[in-house]
């Protein structure tokens, strides 16, 4: 039934991709490692299954410890390595990435991969649609220059997922 979208989604150069909750990786109570992220993301239909071109993974924050950024950062590492996921792209969904040591070393290994990022930013309500505008313009903004300073063509590598609160 999807089968003609899809086509016209692909040709006007757009990519169908699954998504990942990150939480998921918690939710036997284990301890996330290399190896876990790495099984659990590649048997996602989003690498496992050729109607897709990729996966999305959602939400890498800065509440994840260094050791997780570590497992996480080398699972990105061996899907990028393995000649199966060659065509198959990986979006960590991050919110501004610039702010710790961890964090910027995962970030470094995304990007390093060929990988592109979708950057999330968590937006409040204002009171106008002028103000609205603004503020939105003005946050993301500020997020690219600041990630511009360790990243300068980061601009070419993001996309942008809103949130509103």
């Amino acid at each position: 039934k999807n089968a003609p979208h899809l086509e016209q989604w692909r040709k006007n150069g757009k990519k169908v991709l699954a998504y990942y909750p990150l939480p998921w990786l918690t939710l036997d109570g284990q301890s996330i490692t290399a190896d876990r992220a790495y099984e659990q993301w590649t048997s996602s239909r989003g690498l496992a299954n050729d109607k897709y071109d990729g996966l999305m993974i959602d939400e890498f924050t800065t509440g994840w410890s260094a050791g997780e950024y570590r497992a996480f950062g080398s699972a990105v590492k061996r899907i990028a390595d393995n000649p199966r996921y060659k065509d198959k792209q990986l979006y960590p969904y991050m919110v501004p990435m610039h702010a710790t040591e961890r964090t910027r070393a995962f970030l470094d290994t995304v990007l390093s991969s060929n990988y592109r990022i979708t950057q999330m930013r968590y937006l409040s309500e204002k009171p106008s649609e002028r103000q609205a505008r603004a503020y939105i313009d003005s946050a993301y903004k500020q997020n690219l220059s600041l990630s511009q300073k360790l990243y300068p063509d980061i601009a070419s590598r993001m996309k942008i997922g809103r949130a509103h609160v």
